[in-house]
């Protein structure tokens, strides 16, 4: 069931994402990097799984871009960001400051439904 979760969530995420860049495409004329951090369900360097690792791996795919994916902390990520070095990462936090040179999207704002069969005799979410 774990796996629907994030099934869901990537394809609630990429239609945010993408649904502006399939009008024309989006810009693949160069290589572009993004960033991942070591954070529980966001991404595990120790499983090397997570919903960050999902969006970015369907996001290329369905992109066509070429996109370098690396692992680093989260300082260093916003370091690079800023910078102009680093053209983007997922499940950011925003603050006043990063408001100044970047955009978020916000795929865990939305409202999720969880879906169980009936015949699994599950009726409420601390049953899951």
């Amino acid at each position: 069931m774990h796996r629907y979760i994030h099934a869901f969530l990537i394809q609630t995420m990429l239609c945010c994402v993408c649904g502006a860049a399939a009008a024309g495409g989006p810009d693949c004329s160069r290589p572009m990097t993004l960033a991942l951090h070591d954070h529980g369900l966001l991404y595990s360097v120790e499983t090397g799984a997570g919903i960050d690792k999902d969006f970015s791996d369907e996001l290329i795919r369905r992109s066509g871009c070429k996109i370098s994916v690396s692992v680093m902390p989260r300082a260093r990520i916003w370091q690079l960001i800023e910078s102009g070095a680093l053209d983007f990462s997922l499940s950011g936090i925003t603050n006043e400051e990063r408001e100044k040179f970047a955009g978020f999207a916000w795929y865990f704002s939305n409202k999720y439904y969880l879906l169980v069969r009936k015949d699994t005799g599950i009726n409420k979410l601390a049953d899951f």
